[in-house]
């Protein structure tokens, strides 16, 4: 899971409840400089509580306190199944007639006696509505309203970039001389270079994997503060607003 940070975690008053904010704190505390400031997004995973005193916020620990743990730290799979996976699968399999949510949970080896009533969408977290629904969608339908990852090259020119499946077809060939190799001495196509290793001047210079890595970083972080300050426009014709949730 991750969760952006929108002010410095010591300045959130319910910290102790933000299991993102908590694990900003420990990084923080040991002298990290990333995945502390405002604006940066915090993955956690929830671990294990041998002796179950724990809240959830204080079970969360970031994946590089889990892979340096020795094993000291464990994932918490039955969260997972019960949160995440049992959800969906309760969403998915609703239309099919017969099935209930305690059934779905004993077979994902949870406790079904927690189900037994209400219909099987009455287990599901209103707040994960949202994300649930989106799970059944593929990747063109589910991402269809997002902008297309534009990249600037030296000289300012703006390459779209659809990916590397579309950058491997034959007709992506033009838009492959963008980028250069890990030692930036040849481009991807491997063009644009006189023989004595010099930059053609009739060629566009090309994108070193540090300069195409730090442009993605920052457009994915330009998305996220949008994601995070709520704006939402209504489709209403006659009088359309712009609010944020």
């Amino acid at each position: 899971v991750t969760k952006q940070l929108t002010k410095r975690p010591e300045d959130y008053p319910d910290a102790k409840n933000q299991p993102h904010v908590q694990v900003a704190l420990r990084r923080r505390a040991a002298g990290k400089r990333d995945g502390v400031m405002p604006g940066e997004t915090i993955p956690y995973i929830i671990c294990v509580d041998e002796e179950g005193k724990a809240s959830l916020a204080d079970r969360a620990r970031s994946p590089e306190e889990i892979s340096t743990s020795n094993g000291a730290l464990k994932v918490d799979v039955d969260y997972y199944i019960a949160q995440q996976v049992f959800p969906v699968i309760c969403r998915l399999v609703a239309p099919i007639e017969g099935t209930d949510a305690a059934h779905i949970a004993e077979s994902l080896g949870m406790d079904g006696s927690k189900y037994k009533t209400g219909g099987i969408m009455s287990s599901i977290n209103p707040d994960e509505a949202l994300e649930i629904a989106l799970a059944g969608l593929d990747d063109d339908d589910r991402f269809k309203e997002c902008p297309n990852l534009e990249l600037a090259t030296p000289s300012g020119k703006k390459i779209k970039f659809d990916g590397v499946r579309d950058l491997l077809k034959l007709d992506g060939e033009a838009n492959a001389k963008i980028f250069v190799s890990g030692s930036g001495a040849v481009d991807a196509a491997g063009a644009g270079m006189a023989p004595d290793g010099k930059k053609k001047a009739t060629e566009e210079t090309p994108l070193t994997p540090a300069q195409v890595s730090n442009q993605v970083r920052l457009r994915a972080r330009a998305s996220i503060k949008k994601y995070y300050d709520g704006w939402l426009v209504s489709d209403d014709e006659i009088l359309p607003c712009r609010t944020r949730n």
